[in-house]
């Protein structure tokens, strides 16, 4: 897709799914995210700043996730 990080807010969060949504800055729709999808595999919050890429959802080829998810230092 890019190569320049996003940014955006996590909106949602099922920590026993280990998946949820990022809002990015801006406009645009949300983001889904799976804990796979986070540096070191970890769980993410609600409120967490993150930076992250788009890249092609490998199940849909229609849709998008993010990937190298960072929370971001507040």
């Amino acid at each position: 897709m890019k190569d320049v990080r996003d940014i955006g807010t996590v909106k949602s969060w099922r920590p026993l799914q280990g998946y949820g949504f990022i809002r990015p800055d801006g406009n645009g729709d949300d983001v889904f995210v799976h804990i796979k999808g986070t540096r070191d595999h970890k769980e993410l919050s609600v409120g967490d700043r993150v930076s992250y890429f788009i890249a092609p959802d490998p199940k849909n080829a229609s849709k998008v996730l993010a990937t190298d998810v960072v929370v971001m230092r507040q």
